[in-house]
């Protein structure tokens, strides 16, 4: 994403309950253009969501207050009418059940950690085409 007007970066959310995790989402983001805003529960990252709009969500998959795939069902209830954030879940389990629940609940895409900015860039792209 390239920032071609005047004024903040789109805001993309970070959930993670790693600091070391969300400061490579934060990084990543950062270079591609994002202004990041960082949560690391499932409650923090409802509070900062009240403070939206975003136009990306990253989150973990499993959290210490809860489980990345009910946090994007809720995000989900949450939304504006006729606005879909984008929503990529970031995780180490390479289950491919954990996979199709996480797309279940709502989120567009999946990532492996660790995360690489190249990855997220590459996701985030796809998330584009799919417009």
């Amino acid at each position: 994403m390239s920032q071609t007007q005047a004024g903040p970066p789109p805001r993309a959310l970070v959930v993670d309950d790693s600091a070391v995790e969300r400061m490579v989402g934060e990084f990543a983001l950062r270079r591609l253009g994002y202004g990041p805003v960082a949560a690391e529960t499932f409650a923090g990252a409802l509070r900062a969501w009240e403070s939206g709009p975003f136009a990306l969500v990253l989150l973990d998959m499993h959290l210490p207050d809860g489980e990345g795939w009910d946090l994007a069902a809720e995000l989900r209830r949450r939304e504006a009418a006729g606005r879909r954030t984008p929503m990529l879940v970031v995780s180490g389990s390479a289950e491919p059940e954990d996979r199709e629940r996480c797309l279940r609940s709502g989120a567009d895409g999946f990532l492996a950690k660790p995360l690489s900015p190249a990855a997220l860039a590459e996701a985030i792209a796809r998330l584009g085409e799919s417009d």
